[in-house]
């Protein structure tokens, strides 16, 4: 992700969502934001308003989510 290779990052991305789903674990929330932002990147936006909402159900407010919610919105 951070190279820009999103398409790369994508399935590491979902192997890591489907240890961490349901965990609970600060990990499970910045995986379910990372995903979602992935996501976004790539165009394929319909799933990433219900990560973020994951994510931030476990790890509480943060500004980046909102961005992002904003870009899948625009996406």
């Amino acid at each position: 992700m951070q190279q820009g290779s999103y398409a790369k990052a994508l399935p590491l991305l979902q192997q890591a969502m489907a240890k961490l789903d349901g965990t609970g674990d600060i990990n499970e929330a910045y995986t379910d934001y990372n995903l979602a932002y992935t996501l976004i990147q790539l165009g394929s936006c319909s799933e990433a308003p219900s990560l973020l909402d994951e994510s931030e159900q476990i790890q509480g407010h943060r500004d980046e989510i909102d961005a992002a919610r904003r870009d899948a919105d625009k996406c």
